[in-house]
């Protein structure tokens, strides 16, 4: 979620004087965590959601933040299999950050190589 949205403020805590010119930039990816305070009308002028990318976009996106690693596809398979057994056997229907560290990790430790760079 991303919003945009002048500051309103009736008086300031502060001592300074409203202004209008003010704009707010807001953005999240976990908008299931936000405050329900801060989605009440009127907080924000404009909510803008950004839906996930189709899968090609996402193999685009992967390519170019990827361009630099010396990697081969096989490990970068090898390191998302062991994450997503990791995140089973961790009773979760999502990956999270961790399982890919320790995916790494693992992985590294197989491949007898570091791949330091990824973390």
């Amino acid at each position: 979620m991303a919003s945009v949205g002048p500051i309103r403020r009736e008086h300031s805590p502060d001592g300074g004087v409203p202004n209008d010119m003010i704009k707010v930039i807001a953005a999240t990816n976990r908008p299931d965590v936000l405050d329900p305070a801060l989605l009440q009308s009127g907080r924000l002028d404009q909510k803008i959601e950004l839906p996930h990318p189709p899968e090609d976009v996402r193999m685009k996106i992967l390519r170019i933040h990827s361009r630099k690693m010396k990697i081969s596809g096989e490990v970068l398979k090898a390191v998302c299999v062991k994450a997503g057994m990791l995140a089973l056997r961790g009773e979760r229907s999502e990956i999270v950050h961790e399982d890919f560290i320790e995916a790494i990790s693992e992985v590294a430790a197989k491949k007898k190589g570091s791949l330091d760079y990824f973390a």
